[in-house]
């Protein structure tokens, strides 16, 4: 999909949040028990719902003048796209609300420059196939924003509590059925 535009302003001038360092420690041990930290309500709605109708509206263009194929996402899982300069006020959020700096502070190894990208969750297209998205020998984070209210009938993401503990080859995955782990 294109870049499209996004007028909405930052969401705040405020100065940056700062997590303690019992924070951090909490969030820390937090991740490496689960794999995962959801913090809630980080980015305004308002900016989500242009977002999302953006997004959609895009989508809907690049069907009609047939510049998709006929798979991924209309079917299953999730449709990539990089919304560009219409994103932007979420990251300044996340580096508003602290979340960038949380993030380098747990995971200092998986610090440079955000790879930003969308996974556009289609209305009607069923779950996305289990699978990781990038090497477990390689520290790497990805800070999922839901562009909608995301509940266990809707949810983009199911992450597995502890799969991040160790190496799974995917055929041990399946036959171990990690994915029941899910708290689901």
């Amino acid at each position: 999909m294109t870049q499209i535009a996004n007028r909405i302003e930052p969401a705040s001038t405020r100065p940056s949040r700062v997590f303690s360092s019992e924070e951090i420690e909490g969030h820390r041990r937090a991740f490496l028990e689960d794999g995962y930290l959801v913090l809630r309500a980080v980015v305004p709605r308002d900016g989500l719902s242009v977002l999302r109708a953006k997004l959609l509206e895009e989508y809907e263009r690049a069907k009609a003048d047939g510049r998709l194929f006929a798979g991924g996402g209309g079917i299953s899982g999730h449709l990539n796209c990089c919304p560009g300069e219409a994103s932007r006020f979420i990251y300044e959020t996340l580096e508003e609300q602290g979340i960038v700096d949380l993030i380098r502070k747990i995971f200092p190894k998986a610090v440079g420059l955000p790879n930003v990208g969308c996974n556009l969750n289609l209305p009607n297209s069923v779950a996305q196939h289990y699978h990781v998205d990038g090497a477990f020998t390689e520290d790497f984070v990805i800070a999922n924003v839901a562009v909608v209210d995301t509940d266990l009938a809707n949810g983009a993401i199911d992450v597995l509590p502890g799969t991040q503990k160790k190496f799974y080859k995917y055929w041990r995955f399946a036959m171990e059925r990690a994915y029941r782990r899910s708290k689901r």
